[in-house]
């Protein structure tokens, strides 16, 4: 019970960020209003090569919060279900509109790991869900 409690009470500190205003924003326009053909489109249009540092900045803050959410999950800090039950949908939503972008700056950048916490907590959430 203990344990519980102190799962619930960080996620739920960390779940404050979510709730900020600018993050909501951010993610609401990254889903809805951002437009993109493939990974190089993005890339010029939103990505670290556009100058458009606001928005890749955007782009960076919610996989980081997404990373890390997958971290303290896989380190056992986190109940999985707890964070499936209060976010899966938005996340779920997110992961899969991006999924393709991530892939191609994978590649791109020749970084397998790139957002792979993320893509770990898009997994466990699924599995939690379904």
């Amino acid at each position: 019970m203990q344990l519980e409690t102190r799962q619930t009470n960080l996620f739920s500190q960390y779940h404050l960020h979510y709730q900020k205003k600018d993050f909501t924003r951010d993610m609401q326009d990254i889903r809805y209003n951002w437009e993109w053909k493939d990974y190089d489109d993005f890339r010029i249009k939103y990505g670290s090569d556009s100058g458009n540092m606001e928005a890749f900045s955007s782009w960076v803050r919610i996989f980081q919060y997404y990373d890390r959410l997958g971290i303290l999950i896989s380190r056992g800090l986190l109940d999985k279900t707890l964070v499936a039950d209060m976010m899966s949908e938005t996340m779920i939503l997110f992961w899969e509109r991006c999924e393709a972008v991530i892939n191609g700056a994978r590649e791109y950048y020749n970084l397998p790991q790139a957002c792979e916490w993320t893509e770990f907590l898009y997994n466990i959430i699924k599995e939690n869900v379904d």
